[in-house]
């Protein structure tokens, strides 16, 4: 590895599983100091295990990113432990599928809650540290589905483009103290969240391939990639945007 990250304090949220359990992984490789966060004990203890042969500059906080007081409490707990707050990607959240019709009003409210609110709570409690340093970045997983519609997804689509929304917006108000802030918007991303939704077997990944043009299946290792270089000092010049990380799903 480059230690593109080396030294920089960073937050994941959601890091128990895919995207953010590999980024909590990648971004030790590259130096960095990590908490990462979630709300599964017995997840959180194996990824710790694991990070921590990676490198001992990893603390695990228990959080329910949806709750104010949790966030209050992490902004606190990383500027004991982290050498400096650089980073923070706020990667929780949940989707469901199924026809307007059948989603029921607290189902729509509770996805808008864990994908929408988790990161404005996240940007009122973490942003003015940043700023107050005037340095750090924060990506905001949201995905292709916030950029385009897609069928039977009408509130993990609108909260993802409220997400993208968000970051747009921070980055406005938080670049005079040049805090950099973005929206990652992956294509689908082969992991747990997907196959248990849709079945971990041979036919489901074929299918996913099949609908995408560049005919490979996208894992979380691909979306790291792009966490750190947009986490690095490389991108200093982008923010305020969203960018597709799609396989070329997204191109029409």
């Amino acid at each position: 590895m480059s230690n593109r990250l080396l030294g920089k304090g960073i937050i994941i949220t959601g890091g128990t599983s895919g995207i953010g359990e590999d980024a909590v992984y990648r971004c030790l490789k590259e130096g960095a100091h990590v908490v990462f966060t979630g709300r599964d004990k017995t997840r959180s203890d194996a990824v710790l295990k694991h990070a921590k042969e990676i490198s001992q500059h990893v603390k695990f906080f228990k959080q329910d990113v949806t709750n104010e007081e949790d966030w209050i409490n992490l902004a606190k707990y990383s500027q004991t432990f982290l050498p400096d707050l650089d980073g923070l990607l706020n990667n929780a959240g949940t989707f469901e599928v199924g026809p307007i019709e059948d989603l029921t009003l607290d189902s729509f409210e509770s996805i808008m809650n864990l994908n929408v609110n988790s990161i404005f709570l996240g940007l009122k409690h973490i942003l003015p540290i940043m700023r107050k340093n005037k340095k750090g970045v924060v990506l905001n997983n949201a995905s292709l589905s916030g950029l385009v519609g897609h069928e039977h997804c009408v509130a993990y689509c609108t909260s993802k483009a409220a997400a993208i929304q968000l970051g747009n917006v921070a980055a406005l108000e938080a670049a005079k103290d040049k805090v950099r802030v973005l929206s990652l918007a992956p294509g689908p991303v082969w992991n747990s969240m997907l196959a248990d939704r849709f079945g971990d077997n041979p036919e489901t990944k074929q299918y996913f391939i099949d609908t995408q043009p560049y005919k490979e299946l996208c894992v979380p290792k691909h979306i790291s990639d792009a966490i750190v270089f947009f986490m690095s000092d490389q991108a200093r010049y982008i923010t305020g945007t969203a960018v597709k990380i799609d396989c070329g799903r997204g191109a029409d």
